[in-house]
């Protein structure tokens, strides 16, 4: 029974680090997309004023 305990304690602690693994993994990715989308705008935005 211990064992048993000592297993799901081990599942539990490996379940919660992948959990917050997989919240930084996408913190970084919406944080490049964001730098991405501002790019882009800045980017139009300097194709409109060579347009005018």
């Amino acid at each position: 029974e211990r064992i048993f305990t000592e297993l799901i304690r081990s599942i539990e602690k490996r379940h919660s680090e992948v959990k917050q693994l997989i919240r930084d993994q996408e913190r970084a990715a919406v944080s490049r997309a964001e730098e991405q989308m501002e790019r882009l705008e800045q980017e139009i935005d300097d194709l409109k004023r060579k347009d005018t």
